[in-house]
């Protein structure tokens, strides 16, 4: 009986000491930073975002366009420091701006493509109202009034945002000629081209700015 005692005190021994050289030689699941003694995600699931002129320029991306779950993703955009009048209004346009998509896309499904050139026109447009602010002014124009939209418009609004705002204007006009034609040719292809073209400085200009 002592033998056997003493036979089976070796064996979980030599097991228990197996157990322990194995935990030892097992690759870390993570690393444990020395700084602030956080984990670090492992590589498997910090999944890089596509670039933004990738996005524009339509390519594939190889990875997953969304962030994993819980992974914080700093915001680099610009961030602008309007008035607070001047910013309610500006989420107005946009808002406008992407019901009128919604409609224009609505429209192009039904192949009612004079309804879309329609749309395109009178909300997106170099003639519309909202196209206002990213035109250049005439020489001959006074000095807009103090305090009003024109004015912060001009004051707040960067030189560069607003070159991306009169490009996505004079795309919409550009798309609202391509609709009208398409009306007699049913060449759905050329405006859903010409209207990419439109969104694709939406997105241009919500990859650089930001409002909060």
């Amino acid at each position: 009986m002592r033998v056997f005692r003493h036979l089976c005190a070796t064996a979980t021994s030599r097991v228990f000491l197996a157990l322990l050289a194995a935990i030892a030689l097992a690759p870390p699941l993570y690393a444990v930073s020395p700084e602030d003694g956080s984990a670090d995600v492992p590589s498997a699931v910090n999944h890089p975002m596509p670039g933004r002129d990738q996005m524009l320029a339509g390519t594939p991306s190889t990875t997953p366009a969304h962030s994993h779950v819980g992974m914080f993703v700093a915001d680099s955009r610009v961030l602008l420091k309007f008035p607070p009048q001047m910013r309610a209004h500006m989420l107005n346009n946009m808002r406008d701006h992407l019901a009128t998509i919604d409609g224009i896309l609505r429209a192009l499904a039904s192949d009612n493509y004079d309804g879309a050139a329609k749309l395109a026109v009178d909300h997106l447009g170099l003639d519309s109202p909202f196209s206002a602010a990213c035109k250049p002014r005439p020489a001959n124009a006074g000095a807009p009034a103090p305090r009003s939209m024109d004015e912060m418009m001009r004051m707040y609004m960067p030189a560069r945002m607003r070159t991306i705002g009169l490009a996505m204007h004079t795309a919409a006009s550009d798309f609202a000629v391509v609709a009208a034609h398409a009306a007699a040719t049913h060449d759905s292809k050329a405006a859903v081209e010409a209207l990419s073209r439109v969104t694709q400085n939406c997105v241009a200009c919500h990859a650089s700015y930001r409002l909060r």
